[in-house]
Protein backbone atom coordinates (compact mmCIF):
# COMPACT_ATOMS: atom_id res chain seq x y z
CA UNK A 1 0.00 0.00 0.00
CA UNK A 2 1.53 3.67 -0.84
CA UNK A 3 1.95 5.72 2.06
CA UNK A 4 1.82 9.00 0.20
CA UNK A 5 1.21 11.37 -2.51
CA UNK A 6 2.63 14.55 -3.75
CA UNK A 7 1.52 17.10 -5.88
CA UNK A 8 3.82 17.57 -8.86
CA UNK A 9 3.32 21.23 -9.23
CA UNK A 10 3.72 22.62 -5.48
CA UNK A 11 5.14 19.78 -3.58
CA UNK A 12 3.01 18.97 -1.07
CA UNK A 13 3.00 15.50 0.11
CA UNK A 14 -0.20 14.16 1.24
CA UNK A 15 -1.48 11.14 3.09
CA UNK A 16 -2.99 7.76 1.52
CA UNK A 17 -6.30 9.17 3.46
CA UNK A 18 -6.12 12.65 2.36
CA UNK A 19 -6.08 11.25 -1.31
CA UNK A 20 -8.98 9.16 -0.83
CA UNK A 21 -10.72 11.78 0.45
CA UNK A 22 -9.52 13.83 -3.12
CA UNK A 23 -7.35 13.09 -5.78
CA UNK A 24 -6.41 16.70 -6.29
CA UNK A 25 -4.48 18.93 -4.76
CA UNK A 26 -6.18 21.28 -2.50
CA UNK A 27 -3.38 23.89 -2.69
CA UNK A 28 -3.25 23.75 -6.64
CA UNK A 29 -5.83 21.64 -7.90
CA UNK A 30 -3.23 19.43 -10.08
CA UNK A 31 -3.43 15.81 -9.84
CA UNK A 32 -1.63 14.25 -7.04
CA UNK A 33 0.81 11.35 -8.10
CA UNK A 34 2.11 8.56 -5.56
CA UNK A 35 5.39 10.09 -3.82
CA UNK A 36 8.28 7.93 -4.48
CA UNK A 37 10.58 8.00 -1.79
CA UNK A 38 15.08 7.84 -3.34
CA UNK A 39 15.80 4.45 -3.36
CA UNK A 40 19.33 4.25 -1.26
CA UNK A 41 22.51 2.64 -2.63
CA UNK A 42 22.47 -1.12 -2.30
CA UNK A 43 25.49 -3.27 -1.99
CA UNK A 44 26.52 -6.95 -4.03
CA UNK A 45 28.69 -9.19 -4.15
CA UNK A 46 29.18 -10.48 -8.19
CA UNK A 47 30.99 -13.84 -8.01
CA UNK A 48 33.58 -14.97 -10.79
CA UNK A 49 34.07 -18.64 -11.39
CA UNK A 50 37.87 -19.02 -12.86
CA UNK A 51 36.62 -21.88 -14.22
CA UNK A 52 34.43 -21.25 -16.56
CA UNK A 53 35.33 -17.68 -17.36
CA UNK A 54 39.49 -16.89 -17.87
CA UNK A 55 39.15 -13.45 -15.88
CA UNK A 56 42.87 -13.74 -14.16
CA UNK A 57 43.76 -13.79 -18.09
CA UNK A 58 41.30 -11.02 -19.03
CA UNK A 59 42.92 -8.84 -16.14
CA UNK A 60 46.05 -9.79 -17.35
CA UNK A 61 45.38 -8.52 -21.38
CA UNK A 62 43.14 -5.74 -19.87
CA UNK A 63 45.03 -3.86 -17.46
CA UNK A 64 43.67 -0.36 -18.18
CA UNK A 65 40.05 -0.71 -18.77
CA UNK A 66 38.03 1.13 -16.76
CA UNK A 67 35.01 -1.70 -16.11
CA UNK A 68 34.22 -5.24 -16.54
CA UNK A 69 31.04 -6.51 -18.14
CA UNK A 70 28.72 -8.24 -15.80
CA UNK A 71 26.00 -11.05 -16.14
CA UNK A 72 23.47 -10.06 -14.11
CA UNK A 73 21.09 -13.28 -13.54
CA UNK A 74 19.68 -12.23 -9.98
CA UNK A 75 18.60 -9.39 -8.69
CA UNK A 76 18.91 -7.60 -12.42
CA UNK A 77 15.21 -5.80 -11.22
CA UNK A 78 17.03 -4.81 -7.99
CA UNK A 79 20.88 -3.83 -9.29
CA UNK A 80 20.81 -0.02 -10.17
CA UNK A 81 23.24 2.50 -11.58
CA UNK A 82 25.15 4.04 -8.74
CA UNK A 83 25.07 0.76 -6.46
CA UNK A 84 28.75 -0.19 -4.90
CA UNK A 85 29.84 -4.18 -5.05
CA UNK A 86 32.96 -5.97 -4.87
CA UNK A 87 34.12 -8.84 -7.26
CA UNK A 88 34.57 -12.06 -5.64
CA UNK A 89 36.43 -14.97 -7.25
CA UNK A 90 35.58 -18.66 -6.56
CA UNK A 91 37.95 -21.63 -6.11
CA UNK A 92 41.40 -21.94 -4.55
CA UNK A 93 41.96 -18.93 -4.48
CA UNK A 94 38.73 -17.25 -3.40
CA UNK A 95 37.99 -14.30 -2.07
CA UNK A 96 37.11 -10.30 -3.20
CA UNK A 97 39.63 -8.74 -5.96
CA UNK A 98 37.63 -5.44 -6.90
CA UNK A 99 35.81 -2.72 -5.34
CA UNK A 100 33.43 -1.31 -7.96
CA UNK A 101 30.54 1.04 -8.85
CA UNK A 102 27.45 -0.18 -11.22
CA UNK A 103 27.85 2.36 -14.28
CA UNK A 104 24.71 1.77 -15.41
CA UNK A 105 21.43 -0.63 -15.23
CA UNK A 106 21.70 -3.76 -16.51
CA UNK A 107 20.06 -4.40 -19.95
CA UNK A 108 20.79 -6.90 -22.48
CA UNK A 109 24.22 -6.14 -24.27
CA UNK A 110 25.29 -8.30 -26.69
CA UNK A 111 28.92 -10.15 -25.65
CA UNK A 112 31.87 -9.02 -27.72
CA UNK A 113 34.05 -10.82 -29.84
CA UNK A 114 36.81 -9.64 -27.70
CA UNK A 115 35.44 -10.86 -24.52
CA UNK A 116 34.34 -14.34 -26.24
CA UNK A 117 37.42 -15.72 -26.24
CA UNK A 118 38.30 -16.13 -22.56
CA UNK A 119 35.03 -17.96 -22.10
CA UNK A 120 35.88 -21.67 -21.41
CA UNK A 121 32.49 -23.45 -20.95
CA UNK A 122 30.93 -22.19 -24.24
CA UNK A 123 27.49 -22.57 -23.62
CA UNK A 124 27.53 -19.51 -21.34
CA UNK A 125 27.92 -17.54 -24.43
CA UNK A 126 24.79 -18.83 -25.91
CA UNK A 127 22.40 -17.94 -22.37
CA UNK A 128 20.75 -14.41 -22.75
CA UNK A 129 21.25 -12.52 -19.79
CA UNK A 130 20.95 -8.74 -18.36
CA UNK A 131 24.75 -7.19 -17.64
CA UNK A 132 25.99 -4.41 -16.60
CA UNK A 133 29.37 -2.64 -16.79
CA UNK A 134 31.63 -3.26 -13.17
CA UNK A 135 33.41 0.76 -12.98
CA UNK A 136 36.76 -0.15 -11.30
CA UNK A 137 36.99 1.37 -7.76
CA UNK A 138 39.87 -0.40 -6.20
CA UNK A 139 41.66 -3.12 -8.05
CA UNK A 140 42.75 -5.68 -5.22
CA UNK A 141 44.50 -7.59 -7.95
CA UNK A 142 47.58 -8.85 -5.92
CA UNK A 143 46.39 -8.38 -2.75
CA UNK A 144 42.51 -9.27 -2.62
CA UNK A 145 40.47 -10.07 0.51
CA UNK A 146 41.05 -13.98 1.18
CA UNK A 147 37.97 -16.73 2.01
CA UNK A 148 39.91 -17.71 4.97
CA UNK A 149 40.50 -13.87 6.05
CA UNK A 150 36.43 -13.26 5.52
CA UNK A 151 35.78 -16.22 7.50
CA UNK A 152 38.08 -15.17 10.46
CA UNK A 153 36.63 -11.77 10.11
CA UNK A 154 33.85 -10.54 13.14
CA UNK A 155 32.02 -8.52 10.14
CA UNK A 156 32.45 -10.41 7.27
CA UNK A 157 32.14 -14.20 8.23
CA UNK A 158 27.93 -14.38 8.10
CA UNK A 159 28.49 -12.68 4.37
CA UNK A 160 26.23 -14.92 2.12
CA UNK A 161 28.64 -16.15 -0.25
CA UNK A 162 30.60 -17.88 2.51
CA UNK A 163 27.17 -20.26 3.54
CA UNK A 164 26.04 -20.36 0.07
CA UNK A 165 28.46 -20.24 -2.83
CA UNK A 166 25.76 -20.80 -5.79
CA UNK A 167 25.00 -18.03 -7.81
CA UNK A 168 26.67 -15.03 -9.66
CA UNK A 169 25.07 -12.15 -7.87
CA UNK A 170 24.87 -11.96 -4.13
CA UNK A 171 23.60 -9.21 -2.02
CA UNK A 172 25.46 -7.54 0.77
CA UNK A 173 24.71 -5.82 4.01
CA UNK A 174 25.46 -2.27 4.86
CA UNK A 175 28.07 -3.57 7.39
CA UNK A 176 29.68 -5.86 5.37
CA UNK A 177 30.32 -3.10 2.78
CA UNK A 178 31.52 -0.88 5.39
CA UNK A 179 33.99 -3.86 6.57
CA UNK A 180 35.62 -3.99 3.10
CA UNK A 181 36.18 -0.59 2.79
CA UNK A 182 37.80 -0.16 6.36
CA UNK A 183 40.03 -3.10 5.57
CA UNK A 184 40.97 -1.86 2.13
CA UNK A 185 42.15 1.53 3.52
CA UNK A 186 44.62 0.47 5.77
CA UNK A 187 47.46 -1.28 5.57
CA UNK A 188 46.03 -4.35 7.46
CA UNK A 189 47.43 -7.73 5.91
CA UNK A 190 43.97 -9.41 4.61
CA UNK A 191 45.26 -11.67 2.61
CA UNK A 192 46.20 -14.39 4.22
CA UNK A 193 45.81 -17.49 2.67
Amino acid sequence: MVSSYICPQCKMVYSHEEYLKDRFCPKCGTFLKIHQKPRGKKYWLFQANPDTYRIYDWWKNHPNHEDILWSIRQYSKEVRKGDLGCIWLSGQNAGIYAIVELASNPRTIERIAEEKEYWVDRKELLKPSKRAPLKYIKRLFDSPISRKYCLEDEVLSDMNILKQAQGTVFRLRKKHWDRINEITSHSERYSRV
